[in-house]
């Protein structure tokens, strides 16, 4: 018998400050991940299953605003996938919600849904077996399934929720955050869920008790004796929400690790070489000589690279000029962006439109100069920014345009290292 599908209900209305300089101008969800915005990154693999009814729980204007006009009603989506059918986009309405729970409640309220929902975040890329986790929660007769995942002994367990199951994996405790001598496991959530219908009665009890899911939501089912369950996720999961995360993601799709989420094989050149052909037409016969990549690299359309230019497992965007000389390594560098003669970046992101002046260096294998902040070592530089002649920016550094000096600064997460004529420096405290 078939199993029917769920609704898919992905939460994306974070603002993505850790992400700033490059979210100062888009959302998160939408920033490149190897020619993809993340989101679609995300979608396409549930696509992939058959997954058709699509609903982003997006939160204020801006995000919203720019979200549905990128995946609109889902077509373009569907057409580069080539999915039959096509898949369906809704979208949260204007409505502030208190939380991902809440946000859940009011959609499957607002859209009279009546089958079960597989909830997702934005801040993730994942590639579940779709069929696997609805079939196990039905067996179970679950109001609410938990994706979990088992970390490494000395992986960071605080920044996620916990859980503790008994021998058929129901949920029996679940501590959202835990310091590491208090976890109960080293089960983290995936903030990967199955809600059955049968939620909404549950949220009418609960009333202005429903905000977030790990916080408010688990911790009330368990208390209340409602059936919550766990399953080990199988697939490819990681958490993109900072730079680090997001650049090491960006390096398990170029490697080939996150199953369902790859590059495009119609762009395959060589091994481990995937180059758009309005790029490939102008470096083939330098590649190996003038031209040294060495795989995994991913380059975009109308790309131009000069002599003696070195790529190694990095992604570079459409329209990029790397000039004579110059090399890359491990990074991204996003759409428009010019490297200039003898500039080296390694271990960062380059946003859009930015120029890196003659002879500088970005990287993060440089001694590390500042001591606490944040572990995330990425170098970042925003879009639009020009790096000056000869300029060195090691670990952690960050660059914006010193318009948006105010505007990172005044959110009390970074600090400031200094200025110049056009650009403000900073790191995540």
């Amino acid at each position: 018998m078939r199993v029917e599908l769920p609704t898919v209900i992905a939460t994306v209305g974070g603002v993505g400050t850790r992400f700033y300089p490059l979210t100062l101008d888009r959302p998160k969800p939408l920033l490149t991940m190897c020619g993809e915005a993340v989101l679609a990154r995300l979608l396409e693999s549930l696509a992939y299953q058959g997954c058709r009814d699509f609903i982003l729980a997006t939160k204020g204007s801006e995000n919203s605003r720019r979200i549905k006009y990128f995946f609109k009603k889902g077509h373009g989506f569907s057409a580069a996938r080539k999915l039959t059918p096509f898949a369906s986009f809704r979208y949260q309405c204007n409505y502030e919600d208190k939380g991902s729970g809440d946000s859940v409640r009011y959609n499957m309220e607002y859209y009279d849904i009546k089958n079960d929902v597989l909830v997702v975040s934005g801040d993730n890329i994942v590639d579940v077996n779709v069929m696997d986790l609805i079939e196990f929660h039905r067996s179970k007769k679950s109001f609410l399934t938990v994706g979990l995942k088992g970390v490494k002994k000395d992986e960071n367990i605080s920044q996620f929720g916990v859980a503790d199951v008994d021998e058929n994996f129901k949920i029996r405790k679940f501590v959202e955050k835990p310091k590491p001598q208090e976890a109960p496991s080293d089960l983290i959530n995936t903030s990967v869920y199955v809600f059955s219908e049968e939620i909404k009665e549950v949220f009418k009890k609960m009333d202005d008790k429903v905000k977030d899911i790990g916080h408010d939501v688990i911790p009330y089912l368990i208390e209340n004796n409602y059936p919550v369950y766990g399953q080990l996720i199988g697939g490819y999961w990681a958490d993109v929400g900072n730079p680090g995360t997001f650049l090491s993601t960006t390096q398990d799709i170029l490697h080939g690790k996150t199953g369902r989420i790859r590059l495009d094989e119609s762009e395959r050149v060589g091994n481990n070489l995937w180059i758009d052909p309005s790029t490939f037409s102008r470096i083939r016969d330098k590649i190996g000589n003038e031209i040294h990549l060495e795989g995994p690299v991913k380059i975009g359309a109308d790309c131009r690279l000069g002599r003696n230019v070195s790529i190694k497992s990095s992604y570079i965007g459409d329209n990029v000029i790397i000039e004579d000389g110059a090399k890359v390594n491990k990074s991204v560098v996003m759409d428009f962006v010019k490297a200039e003669v003898d500039s080296t970046l390694n271990g960062c992101i380059v946003g859009d439109y930015s120029i890196i002046g003659r002879g500088s260096r970005i990287d993060v294998d440089l001694p590390l100069e500042i001591i606490g902040g944040s572990s995330d070592h990425t170098p970042v530089i925003g879009g639009g920014v020009t790096i000056s002649s000869h300029s060195v920016l090691g670990p952690k550094k960050r660059v914006a345009p010193l318009r948006d000096a105010h505007r990172i600064l005044t959110t009390g997460r970074f600090q400031e290292l200094g200025y110049d004529r056009d650009n403000v420096y900073f790191i995540e405290i």
